[in-house]
């Protein structure tokens, strides 16, 4: 029996295919290649933007936004301790989750001081309970601006009246300008019965005269301030101890971050 099936297995493997049968895969294997997997989609119909569109709300964690955000912006993940956008997404989060009265609300006050456009604007936002914090706030443009953000929007019912743009990149002025310019348009135009004022983000030596300016230097003050005033006011190190982290993580970002040792800009 054994010796028919090895002579059957030989004269197979030295016969002759035909070309087209020599072409053909086998019929298992055809149907499998023309059979949709379980485990694929169709990548044509469901881009990024149709998933995040469809997504459960829930799902839309501080992580997952980031992500989702980075996903159209692959290139500003290379060195991402380098990239603005991202020490940016970090001062998002440390408005978000530190406590408002000893953190933000005093560099709001600051900011206050430094014009009174900044004043008027500023002014209904102090003292809340919780300002809301919009991370990149639309420009509302269309066409192949469609995409043109600001940096943070500070405010309230849905309306961030006080947007932030941040630099720790080199930029020419003149740039600059053309983009607060463009920012400080839209937002007469988004939110036109409503005082605004669009603030910069930049080192003391290249804040320009026209926008008030908080600095990183600011942020830095203002965190150790806060953590000082965790420390003081929360008694157990185990509550405390996410506050007084992401203060010690943001400070120590700003303080080794490689724009600083150049200037920032």
């Amino acid at each position: 029996m054994y010796r028919a099936l090895d002579e059957a297995f030989v004269k197979a493997a030295y016969e002759p295919l035909s070309q087209s049968a020599a072409l053909e895969p086998p019929p298992l294997l055809l149907r499998k290649a023309h059979q949709p997997s379980p485990y694929m989609s169709n990548a044509k119909d469901e881009t990024e933007f149709k998933l995040w569109a469809e997504a459960d709300t829930r799902q839309k964690s501080f992580v997952v936004q980031v992500l989702h955000w980075f996903h159209y912006r692959p290139t500003r993940l290379r060195a991402s301790w380098k990239q603005e956008e991202v020490l940016t997404w970090e001062l998002i989060r440390a408005f978000e989750i530190l406590p408002q009265s000893i953190f933000l609300q005093p560099l709001l006050e600051r900011i206050a001081t430094r014009s009174t456009r900044a004043q008027v604007a500023i002014t209904p936002l102090l003292g809340r309970d919780r300002v809301e914090v919009t991370p990149y706030p639309s420009l509302g443009l269309s066409g192949g601006k469609r995409n043109c953000k600001s940096d943070i929007g500070l405010g309230q019912n849905g309306q961030p009246t006080v947007w932030i743009e941040a630099k720790t990149a080199k930029f020419k002025e003149s740039d600059l300008r053309a983009q607060l310019q463009q920012q400080e348009s839209s937002m007469s135009v988004l939110m036109p019965d409503r005082p605004t004022v669009l603030v910069t983000l930049l080192p003391e030596s290249r804040a320009l005269d026209t926008f008030p300016n908080l600095s990183w230097d600011d942020v830095l003050a203002a965190l150790h301030v806060c953590g000082n005033e965790v420390a003081a006011s929360i008694q157990s190190p185990d509550l405390s101890y996410g506050y007084r982290e992401m203060v010690r993580e943001l400070s120590e970002r700003i303080e080794s971050h490689p724009g600083r040792k150049s200037g920032w800009v």
